[in-house]
Order: C-alpha cells, then structure tokens, then sequence
C-alpha cells in the first residue's frame, strides 16, 4: 500500500474549475506573493524616510559632536531643537548677552571677540572634559588671542564691547569670547542670564501686571516717578520681554566651569563664553554642586574698621563682608574682600520702626524710607548700589518700618528686578516683606535664619552658631547673620561645627537657589 504523502498533491483544491496548477506555475506563483508582500513591508517601514534625491528637505538632526541622532535607543528628540535657524538663535543670544550685561555690569569694562570652536568643552556639564587639559588651552588660546589684539587695540568702555573679528571662515561656527575686567560682581551676570531666560509662571506675570498699572499711575519712567526707569524694559513691558521663538524650547543652558568661566551653551554647542580675568579662582566653586548641608555667614555693618575685614578674611572659612555702601572705608573694605575671595553685600540702611522708649534709631545717611517717592527711592538705592559695583546683592540694615511695608517693598524689588541682584532679608521685623516681594517678582532672595550675637557675650554667640548649624541640617543650607563685635570675632575663631555642616560662601548659596527657581519654573512649563 501506497503512503499518502505519495499519492497527494500539495494542491488541496482547485484554483479554478479548469483543472489544477503544474508544480513550476505554482512556484512561480508564490515566489511573485512573497515579493509584493516583501516590497509592501519595505515600503512601510521606510515611509517616512527622506528621498535622498529630493530638494527643499529639512536638515538632518546632529548630537553635540555633530553626529546624526537616527533613533538612538532612549534618546527622544528635545522640543524645538532643529525648529529655528541657527543664525537666528545665535543672533537672538547675542541680543539678549548685549542687554543683560549693562544692567547686570553696569561699572565693568568687556571685550569681545569671535573665536573658532573651542574644543575639549564638555557640553553636558560645561566642565573641561578629561583631565582639563583641552579647556584649559581653549582659554589659553583666547588669552593669547586678546594679548595679540590688546597692542594698540582700545580698551571697553564702560557698557560697550570692543569686537575682535574671528580668523575663521564666515560660514565656520564661531564662539563669542567676553574678557570682563574693572569692578563687578560676575556673579549677576549669571543671575541676569537666567532671569532673562526664565518664562516667569501667573502669579510672576500677574504681580508685574499690577506693578506696571502703578506705574503708569504714578506718571511713568519719564516722569521720574516710574518704578522701574534704570534704562532698560519697563514692567509693563516685561511680559512681552521673553525669549523669543528662538529661544524658547528650553534648549539654552548657563553653567560655571572649573575654569572660573561662565558659558552659555545652545542644544549642546558652546555659543558665549565670559572670561573674568583675576577672579577665576573664586568663581570655580560655582561650577560644583552645594554641598548639603550648607551653612553662610555675613557679618554686617562693615566699613568702619579696616582691621575688622582683615580679622574676618583671616578665618580659615569664607564669610560675606554686607558693607554700609557711605562708610569711610567702604571701598578699601570691597578691595580686601575681592583680594581674599570673599562675597560682598550692599548693607543698605532702612527705615526702623520706634523703639519701646518712643525714640527711633538712626539707621546712617543714604536710608530708604517709606515716605519717598519711588522716584526718590530709585534714586537713593542707586547711589548706594554704585559705592560697591562687586556687590552680589543687598541686605537691609535696621528698617522695620521700611521692610513691613508691602508697598515700599515692592518698590524697591521693582527697581532691582533684572540687575541680577540676589536679596537677602535681615528680617528685622517678624512680618518682614522684603523676601516676599522679591520672590513675587521671580528674584533669587533668602531670609536670615539667624542673628548670632544678639547678646553680646561669646558663649552666647557659640550657641546661635550652633542653633543656625542645626537649622542648616534641618532644610538643606541656613544664612546667619553677625556683626564685627569682638565678642563675635573670638566666637567666630573658637567655634567647632561637631555636626560637619559646609561652610561655604553666600555665592554658592545664592547660585544654588537661582539654579532651583530656573528648574521650578520648567518644571511648571512643561506641567
């Protein structure tokens, strides 16, 4: 008997009522289905690849490196990444570098210069890669650049920029290289950098909305009664002083080197560098992480005393000098203070509220108080602000009565919104608004958590360090705020943080919260 794999065709049934398929038309067959179906995957799963032959095609997306991003596992493309020109955008960051720097440096000096790409930068953390050996020749470079150009070439003035010409091509991507030299505090730069960056949530957009309509009551910027006529945007005009199109998909980042430098990088290119010669070492730290947890000292009242400001920078850790802008040695006490690498604040003298016995004190020339105008009040905070160009920000001296004003307070925070001033409230009065209007407005601001010597005896001031320690481990950093008593002198030499809190310059401090509030407000974008 015949098995019937032998005796039955692969042909089950007929293909049409005339009878069955030979074997070789049957291949043929099949071979012609398994290529249409082959030819129609193909088709569908290149269907949105470009044809290489076609015009008018958008440009290939690239990495850092310049390598195309062909769907890389884990890697999604970023927002607007490849949706405005790149000239465009360059252009855009150059206008916004050219605004922020004369309100943010307004007594510094800076040259510019276009320089060719500058290798061994790493863009993910704006750190030098490797051992830093290829950032520092690219600053090596630069340097070598100025000094070629600085022979018979005029200095910046300030508010401008003289510009070096790039030996590369045009067409050749090329690096804005800033040198900044005279007095100035580089660290608002960074600060001015961010805020102009920085797409302010409703309640920021809302709060300048209302400033703006007190504004217009009170007769505008030019009639002298305007609450913010330094020269640049009015807060009516902030809403609409945002990034552009060009530089609102998040893609611009700010970052400190080790170098001391402050870089602006665009989807991962290096675009701006600021160079700050002289100051590169007090300006590295800003470029690593606060450790937590951290704990700032500013010591007020300074500029009476020389020997005071030395005694403080002679510590074996950083403190903040807040320096009385009309002191006798204001200046000379900013140059030790720079010298040392230590911060500077402007102690700005406030109103204070009457004493128990009726009498008020007298907070020193130069005070803010609530019956001034804000024309008056611009004024006055603008001579002190100019006695101490390197100072980061300001703190108030005395001024309950000034601070507990909501509206005196806003005043004053209208004025500084976009210097890249950090605010530090001395909290002289338990409802305090100084802080609280900064924050409305989108500023980088702190309140004191601690007086260390409202007694006057060591022991005492031993403790409120210890106290002002513990609140640092508690939240993550504390500020604590002393005076250039003796009595806090020997307290500051003696003390022994047994609980290992950082001690790190306000700086750091401030450098972190701005990082933070810039985070928080993408955070609520992207929510």
């Amino acid at each position: 008997m015949r098995h019937k794999n032998d005796t039955e065709s692969l042909q089950t049934g007929p293909l049409w009522p005339g009878g069955r398929l030979s074997a070789s038309v049957r291949m043929a067959l099949g071979g012609g289905i398994w290529l249409a179906a082959s030819l129609a995957l193909a088709l569908w799963v290149g269907r949105g690849t470009p044809d290489p032959f076609a015009e008018n095609q958008p440009a290939a997306m690239t990495d850092a490196a310049g390598d195309p991003m062909d769907a890389r596992p884990g890697q999604m493309p970023q927002p607007g990444r490849d949706a405005a020109d790149p000239q465009a955008r360059l252009e855009a960051l150059d206008k916004m570098v050219e605004e922020v720097l004369p309100q943010t440096l307004p007594a510094a000096r800076w040259r510019r210069e276009l320089t060719p790409p500058l290798v061994g930068d790493d863009p993910d953390g704006g750190h030098d890669t490797g051992n830093g050996t290829a950032g520092t020749a690219a600053l090596s470079m630069a340097r070598n650049a100025r000094r070629s150009a600085s022979s018979g070439a005029p200095s910046g003035a300030p508010g401008q920029a003289a510009v070096f010409p790039a030996p590369a091509s045009p067409e050749a991507p090329t690096v804005r290289v800033y040198t900044v030299t005279g007095p100035c505090a580089p660290l608002r730069l960074g600060l001015g950098l961010l805020d102009k960056l920085a797409r302010p949530d409703a309640k920021v957009l809302a709060e300048r909305k209302r400033l703006a309509a007190e504004e217009a009551a009170l007769g505008g910027p030019q009639g002298g009664g305007g609450l913010n006529a330094r020269g640049g945007a009015a807060l009516s005009d902030r809403e609409t002083d945002l990034p552009g199109p060009e530089l609102a998909d998040g893609t611009i980042r700010i970052a400190w080197t080790d170098a001391g430098s402050l870089d602006i990088y665009d989807n991962g290119r290096l675009t701006h560098r600021f160079l700050f010669p002289g100051r590169e070492a007090q300006l590295a730290d800003l470029a690593s992480p606060m450790p937590r947890p951290a704990l700032a000292l500013v010591i007020d009242d300074m500029g009476q005393s020389l020997s005071a400001a030395e005694a403080l920078a002679a510590l074996p850790y950083p403190v903040t000098l807040a320096i009385w802008p009309r002191a006798p040695h204001a200046r000379e006490t900013a140059e030790i203070a720079t010298q040392r690498r230590l911060d500077v604040m402007a102690h700005v003298p406030m109103e204070p509220l009457a004493r128990a016995d009726g009498k008020r004190p007298q907070p020193g020339p130069g005070a803010l108080r609530t019956d001034m105008e804000p024309g008056q009040i611009r004024a006055t905070l603008k001579d002190n602000l100019s006695a101490l160009p390197s100072a980061i920000g300001l703190n108030n001296h005395m001024g309950s009565a000034f601070t507990g004003s909501a509206a005196s307070c806003r005043r004053l925070c209208a004025w500084l919104e976009g210097m890249g001033l950090f605010v530090l409230d001395s909290l002289t009065t338990p409802d305090s608004q100084l802080g609280m209007q900064a924050r409305a407005l989108g500023m980088v601001s702190a309140v004191r958590d601690v007086f260390l010597d409202t007694r006057r005896q060591t022991p005492a001031i031993l403790s409120a360090l210890d106290q002002a320690a513990a609140k640092a481990r508690a939240r993550g950093y504390a500020v604590a705020i002393g005076h250039p008593y003796e009595e806090t002198l020997r307290a500051l030499r003696t003390w022994q943080d047994k609980a290992q809190v950082a001690l790190v310059p306000l700086r750091r401090l401030v450098w972190h919260l701005a990082q933070e509030r810039s985070a928080g407000t993408a955070e609520t974008l992207a929510r």
